[in-house]
């Protein structure tokens, strides 16, 4: 069994918070289970912003993002729960996710029944009207500004899950591939990913990590006192837009695991624990072995912005 240790250099920052009230609804931070008041709260204020829009319901439109996505809907998209085709004004909320700083910020990680995905794009829409929530009768296109081989990469919508109820994990998103695909989309040399989604919510743009090679686990052993009432624990895959959600092998334990790894992958793992309002991050790094590999983490008190420095230079 292969371990690892890994510090990371403490950075004596100012920590600041800020909160932002917001007037229009939007999509909010994938919820927590109860118990994680103080690691909830880290997160939220880490969240991407959120983009709102203003479209007549009855006219084609296109709505153009900060990243350069582009959503467009047809005229009588939107219904209201009982299937009535709305008219007017309908409110666009919209995230979009490309970066694994940004995936693990927003707990919007990339896994399918415990399956590793490889992701173009995610977004999160949520159309109302008068502060009630609307469907889409009818598909709708997006268009991202991601590159890639791939001539075509399934959509996958998420939901979100909890590995156990009695467990005060934090909860996570499980992707669920579509019958539909992205198809890629490429002018004067620029490359996109176009789809049609027929729900809103959560949408990616994404396949599975495909690796042939035989599996194993890794896991994550912090100090004692960080377990799931405190703490939350991500892998991602070097090299690839790919995170996934770790979990506790059980409750009060502070050994963190992840199944059916190929052998061989190149993985970093982080850790992030609020005590006595304090914010801590581990980070490690290995090689996924044969009989399972373990990293030793040791949280380190740290401020937002070292974080995101950090995740920013994630493989």
């Amino acid at each position: 069994m292969k371990k690892l240790l890994l510090f990371i250099p403490v950075l004596t920052l100012a920590i600041f918070y800020s909160a932002c009230k917001k007037d229009s609804p939007g999509p909010q931070q994938i919820p927590l289970q109860p118990g994680n008041y103080e690691i909830y709260s880290y997160f939220l204020n880490q969240a991407v912003p959120t983009q709102t829009f203003s479209v007549k319901a009855d006219e084609q439109t296109t709505i153009t993002t900060t990243a350069g996505a582009e959503v467009t809907f047809w005229p009588n998209s939107f219904k209201m729960a009982n299937n009535t085709i709305v008219s007017g004004y309908v409110d666009i909320s919209l995230k979009e996710i490309y970066t694994k700083k940004d995936m693990i910020l927003n707990n919007a990680t990339t896994t399918s029944g415990g399956n590793i995905l490889v992701s173009k794009g995610e977004m999160y829409l949520l159309v109302t009207q008068n502060g009630q929530e609307l469907f889409p009768t009818q598909q709708y296109k997006v268009k991202l500004p991601s590159s890639g081989i791939q001539n075509y990469i399934p959509v996958f919508t998420g939901t979100v899950t909890n590995p156990n109820p009695n467990n005060t994990a934090i909860n996570y998103l499980n992707w669920i591939q579509d019958t539909t695909n992205f198809y890629k989309y490429v002018v004067n040399g620029d490359t996109s990913y176009i789809g049609y989604p027929d729900d809103f919510n959560w949408i990616n743009c994404d396949y599975f990590y495909n690796n042939t090679d035989p599996k194993d686990s890794i896991s994550a052993v912090l100090p004692s006192s960080f377990d799931e009432t405190n703490t939350k624990v991500f892998i991602s895959i070097d090299s690839e837009e790919a995170v996934g959600n770790v979990f506790n092998i059980h409750p009060g334990s502070n050994k963190y695991r992840f199944n059916s790894i190929p052998i061989g992958t190149n993985v970093h793992m982080t850790s992030f624990s609020v005590s006595n309002g304090k914010l801590y991050f581990g980070l490690g790094a290995g090689t996924v072995g044969t009989g399972g590999t373990t990293l030793n983490l040791v949280p380190q008190e740290v401020d937002p912005a070292t974080i995101e420095n950090l995740l920013n230079n994630l493989p």
